[in-house]
């Protein structure tokens, strides 16, 4: 049998997931090369160089005469998986990891992407109608696998996405910014007359303690010279602006840094925790400052991952949650609201965004009270339609480290939101919109029958009996009136 593997080249008009994620993680920032093995008919390469990145790539199809090339970023997007070969698969991976001075990009098919398998079997994979191989990973068969051929920790960026790192501190700095919040540090008063003949010396030092939680030494930025010759010490720096913005919202991004440290040290256990010299610079800082030392450190993040197994705990932390919707069997929260949850609870689901990645269109989580599982779903009107549709789900098993997709998209009845205000934290934009529909449907009395009103049918049928329809945001009644 000939095996087209010529045929599995796509042309697209935009970047392909992977690349996408590494654009979206940093992983590509300055003038970081990018080298494309396997690049089909070269719709990457092309993209990446409008985007002012040097890229090239090879195929053995379609760019075979281009030469093979090191790269800070190597690019293996879904070409494992049409390879029939399992010791070609070894070797074609090795070589990309070989070429890859930074880090090197896996993504592969998996098994949740389709419904049906293919019939025709062939090789320990399958046959698709227009003659190319198919070999679908599990999303833990493809860690495993990756790990144990090139015998370094991949990092799961989103299903069937992995990130491999050449360095183990760039690792750990990519796991740690997963886990760090967006704040600011309050800015000094115009009066504050000190801060600002010195504000460029400052902002530095400021900019360093709003994203660390703590004052740079003197390596860590580049104006700590100039910060002396004016100040004395760095510290002495700080107390300056304290004066002038008050110390409450500094000791506050401290707090927040300190546990933000402590749930990516705690993640650590669930995997391999790094030793101390396989962690950056800034981490290793970090640690000094927060906790005295390593070993300190991971007692106490030991301790907080411990919590996890504990069911009981995570149901009470999911009741006296701040945010999310709260019912019998789970915490439902929008994406956008997980850095509000108690940190026991964003550990939870940290652990279980580290087996599958970022899930692409997922925007509610749902935390299982009664079991270990997090579930991820997709509403992609969310925000434009009264009750939005679930389009699709992921489920993560954290017991079994397994995971389970499910496509809704031509479902004739999908499940629906209603109160979608609590899903959401009191800032979000467009949460009293929503707040506003859900008194309306309340006093029309649309809620009386909660266990029938869950799914598209039936909420069209209550509706209509109703006498009323939704535009927007708003409730209206048959006629065009708007309800009161």
């Amino acid at each position: 049998m000939r095996i087209r593997r010529d045929k599995t080249a796509l042309k697209r008009a935009e970047l392909s997931r992977p690349l996408r994620l590494a654009l979206e993680s940093a992983l590509l920032e300055g003038s970081a090369d990018v080298f494309d093995y396997g690049c089909g008919h070269g719709s990457d390469v092309r993209l990446l160089r409008g985007l002012g990145h040097e890229a090239s790539g090879w195929d053995p199809a379609h760019a075979p005469h281009e030469p093979l090339r090191k790269a800070a970023l190597v690019n293996l997007g879904f070409v494992i998986n049409v390879i029939e070969n399992p010791a070609e698969r070894v070797e074609v991976v090795r070589r990309a990891w070989s070429l890859a001075e930074r880090v090197l990009v896996v993504a592969a098919r998996l098994r949740a992407d389709i419904d049906d398998l293919p019939s025709l079997r062939y090789s320990d994979g399958c046959v698709t109608k227009h003659g190319t191989f198919q070999y679908f990973f599990e999303q833990s068969e493809l860690r495993d696998w990756l790990e144990a051929v090139l015998e370094e920790r991949p990092i799961p960026a989103a299903p069937g996405v992995f990130f491999v790192f050449r360095d183990p501190a760039d690792r750990e700095r990519y796991l740690a910014a997963r886990f760090r919040r967006r704040s600011s540090g309050p800015r000094p008063l115009i009066s504050a007359v000190l801060y600002e003949q010195h504000k460029d010396l400052l902002d530095p030092m400021l900019a360093f303690y709003s994203e660390r939680g703590r004052l740079p030494s003197a390596e860590e930025i580049s104006t700590s010279h100039a910060l002396a010759e004016v100040f004395g010490t760095i510290p002495r720096a700080f107390a300056v602006v304290c004066r002038a913005t008050g110390r409450d919202a500094w000791s506050r991004i401290e707090l927040e840094r300190r546990e933000d440290l402590l749930i990516y040290l705690a993640h650590s256990q669930f995997n391999r925790p790094p030793k101390f010299s396989e962690l950056a610079p800034e981490l290793r800082g970090d640690i000094r400052a927060f906790h005295g030392n390593y070993t300190k450190a991971q007692q106490e993040a030991l301790q907080m991952m411990k919590q996890i197994g504990d069911q009981d705990l995570l149901d009470l932390a999911c009741r006296a949650s701040p945010v999310g919707k709260k019912t019998p069997q789970a915490l439902y929260l929008h994406t956008s609201a997980l850095e509000r949850l108690p940190s026991v609870l964003r550990l939870y689901e940290a652990c279980a965004r580290g087996l599958v990645g970022q899930v692409d269109g997922a925007n509610i989580v749902k935390l299982h009270r009664y079991r270990p599982q997090v579930s991820y779903l997709c509403y992609p009107t969310f925000d434009e339609v009264a009750h939005p549709a679930l389009q699709a789900s992921m489920v993560v098993n954290l017991d079994e480290a397994r995971t389970s997709f499910r496509d809704y998209a031509k479902s004739a009845n999908p499940a629906i939101l209603h109160r979608k205000e609590e899903f959401v934290a009191d800032d979000y934009a467009g949460r009293d919109r929503f707040a506003r529909l859900t008194k309306q449907e309340e006093k029309a009395g649309l809620f009386r029958e909660t266990s029938k009103i869950g799914f598209q049918v039936e909420w069209s049928r209550t509706l209509e009996r109703a006498g009323v329809t939704i535009r927007g945001h708003q409730l209206r009644r048959s006629g065009g009136k708007q309800a009161p």
